[in-house]
């Protein structure tokens, strides 16, 4: 009796695990917000996500800093300048307001 319980939990066991990972875990509908802001590099207000060529941002400062002028986000500690990444303070805000790296 415990073997026939034991081989009938080796096959069910299996079956349950592909049956909850069926959907790969993503979405099966993505929202149309987020459509729309991945072809724009926006933001999706309602999933507070937003994209930069074609990649999630999960931080709406750096979104705006990524996809503007550029700036520094102090929550993340990461700066962008011309829509590229920078590790250098100075140079991220100089880029925001038009002016130099004091570095």
């Amino acid at each position: 009796m415990r073997i026939a319980l034991a081989a009938l939990l080796c096959l069910a066991v299996p079956v349950v695990f592909v049956a909850c990972s069926s959907s790969g875990g993503q979405p099966t509908m993505e929202c149309k917000g987020c459509a729309a802001a991945k072809s724009a590099n926006g933001w999706c207000d309602h999933c507070n996500v937003g994209y930069k060529d074609g990649m999630q941002v999960k931080c709406k400062s750096c979104h705006v800093a990524a996809t503007g002028k550029g700036g520094w986000c102090d929550s993340c500690g990461k700066g962008y300048a011309n829509g590229k990444s920078t590790s250098c303070k100075g140079c991220a805000t100089a880029a925001a307001t038009g002016g130099t790296c004091p570095t």
